[in-house]
């Protein structure tokens, strides 16, 4: 849980002040980098954002990003991670976007979203969330992800694969209770109030990206101004949309029947 593999030279053969190398994307910690590597094709390089401080807390972040997905490698459905160095990394380069980018086309009416899709795009985003969990063996979840979201799964090779591991935590074992520890979380970025979380939290905040699949609306939209309610709902296994008549409509959305 506090191994380190940094790969420094690799990182350092990229010189992101090259005309080719286009900054792209950005998130609350990093700036996201279409790199282009010397046959041609295109990676990502992430990198601290500049306003950023360079702390021991986000080498931290960048080493769990690091070590998970290096944990994580041979999943078809995690996010491959080529290279990292204190607070930059390497990964694949997706052209198409992530979940959340998707579900906005299908609303905007820019694209469609049949039912065979809906239900594949289902199992992969369970499946990538499972095999996250149980990477050392079933039954003992191992990496909590804590930040699961449409935007955490990007389009690779026709799979929606899970990504940014920065904020993931590595479960413990209690073997007196026989189940896995809880762990501590930063409330929101920048924030310094820390919560005791379960692993649960994740598996409830799933049903939102399904439900999201379903209707196109996001669970909590309304609840977002108070964090604190949306946390307290997520671990008790609410959402707040899914309702009786909600999850019967959703069966019809995916029903085969003409």
């Amino acid at each position: 849980q506090k191994m380190s593999y940094p790969t420094c030279n690799l990182v350092h053969e990229f010189d992101l002040a090259e005309e080719k190398n286009k900054h792209v994307n950005g998130g609350a910690y990093r700036d996201v980098w279409n790199v282009n590597v010397w046959d041609g094709t295109h990676m990502v390089v992430k990198t601290l954002r500049y306003h950023q401080e360079f702390t021991h807390r986000n080498y931290d972040r960048h080493r769990r990003d690091a070590l998970a997905m290096e944990r994580l490698g041979s999943s078809k459905h995690i996010t491959n991670m080529y290279g990292y160095c204190t607070n930059s990394g390497i990964f694949d380069l997706s052209e198409f976007g992530d979940l959340a980018d998707l579900f906005s086309a299908v609303r905007a009416g820019k694209q469609s979203l049949g039912k065979i899709d809906r239900l594949r795009i289902a199992l992969q985003v369970a499946t990538a969330i499972s095999e996250a969990h149980y990477t050392d063996k079933k039954g003992y979840p191992t990496i909590a992800h804590t930040d699961i979201a449409a935007k955490q799964f990007i389009l690779i090779d026709g799979i929606y694969q899970l990504g940014d591991f920065n904020r993931c935590r590595f479960m413990r074992w209690d073997e007196r209770k026989h189940g896995p520890c809880g762990f501590l979380i930063a409330s929101g970025p920048g924030k310094v109030r820390w919560v005791y979380l379960f692993l649960p939290i994740q598996i409830f905040l799933f049903p939102s990206i399904i439900h999201a699949l379903f209707t196109l609306n996001y669970c909590f939209l309304f609840y977002m101004w108070c964090i604190s309610i949306v946390r307290q709902r997520s671990m008790q296994g609410e959402n707040r949309f899914l309702q009786k008549r909600l999850m019967f409509t959703a069966w019809e959305t995916f029903s085969m029947k003409s």
